[in-house]
C-alpha cells in the first residue's frame, strides 16, 4: 500500500527534514497547504476509498484534528492558499475527473462555496488571481479573479 499517515516537513532555512506526528487518516495523492503555522491536508485516497476529509496540523499543539469535509471526494487534486482561503481544484472522484473547484473560505468551518466549471487542474496562483487549466479534456484556460470569485476565460489553445 502506498498510503501513508506519516508527514515530513522540510525547512528551507536549515535545509533539514523533520518528522511530524502521523495524520489520523492514511492517504495518498492528497493536497496540502500551510497557513499561519498550520498544515491543511485534504482529499486523497486511503487505499479503498476516495476522501473528502480535511485534517489540520497545529504546530503549537503538535496535534492533528479533523475539520469539516469538502463537499466532494477528490484525489489527485491541487490546492493553493490565498489570503487565508484554500482553493481545492480538480482531481478524480473514483469514476470521473472532477470538473470543479471548492473554496474553503474559513478552513475551520464547513466549505461554503463550490464552483462547478469545465476546469479540473490548478497550475499557477498569483496574488490576486488563480490561473486554472485543463490539460486532458479541454483546451480552455480561465482565471478566477478575487475577491469577485469570478471565472474569466483567458485563452483557447489551438491545435494544428
Amino acid at each position: 500500500s502506498s498510503q501513508l499517515s506519516s508527514i515530513e516537513f522540510f525547512d528551507p532555512i536549515s535545509k533539514e527534514w523533520t518528522f511530524l506526528p502521523p495524520m489520523k487518516t492514511k492517504r495518498s495523492r492528497c493536497a496540502a497547504v500551510k497557513i499561519d503555522g498550520r498544515i491543511y491536508v485534504m482529499g486523497g485516497h486511503d487505499g479503498y476509498n476516495e476522501l473528502s476529509s480535511v485534517e489540520v496540523f497545529d504546530s503549537v499543539t503538535r496535534r492533528w484534528s479533523f475539520l469539516p469535509s469538502m463537499t466532494k471526494k477528490r484525489w489527485g487534486c491541487a490546492a493553493v492558499q490565498i489570503e487565508g482561503q484554500i482553493f481545492v481544484a480538480g482531481g478524480y472522484d473514483g469514476s470521473s475527473e472532477m470538473p470543479s473547484m471548492e473554496i474553503l473560505s474559513h478552513p475551520h468551518e464547513q466549505p461554503t462555496h463550490q464552483y462547478p466549471t469545465i476546469l479540473s487542474s490548478m497550475t499557477k496562483s498569483q496574488l490576486d488571481e488563480i490561473l486554472i487549466s485543463e490539460v486532458l479534456n479541454t483546451d480552455q484556460l480561465a482565471r478566477c479573479e478575487l475577491p469577485n470569485d469570478e471565472f474569466i476565460p483567458v485563452a483557447t489553445q489551438v491545435f494544428s
